[in-house]
């Protein structure tokens, strides 16, 4: 799946990870686990654990 992860697909997860708190994650009734790596110039790298179906359009 991670190959799968396009650079806009990437910039959609992290801009509704910004927002959305870790503990807001955990309340959602579904939720797929999934590893994201976000890198900014090289320097800073990402994980998000989990992301609801509605980020990635598993609706």
């Amino acid at each position: 799946m991670k190959n799968r992860i396009t650079k806009e697909f990437r910039s959609v997860v992290f801009a509704n990870a910004g927002v959305l708190k870790p503990e807001t994650f955990e309340k959602l009734e579904f939720y797929i686990p999934i590893i994201v790596e976000l890198k900014d110039g090289g320097n800073k790298a990402e994980i998000l654990k989990h992301v609801h179906p509605r980020f990635v359009g598993l609706e």
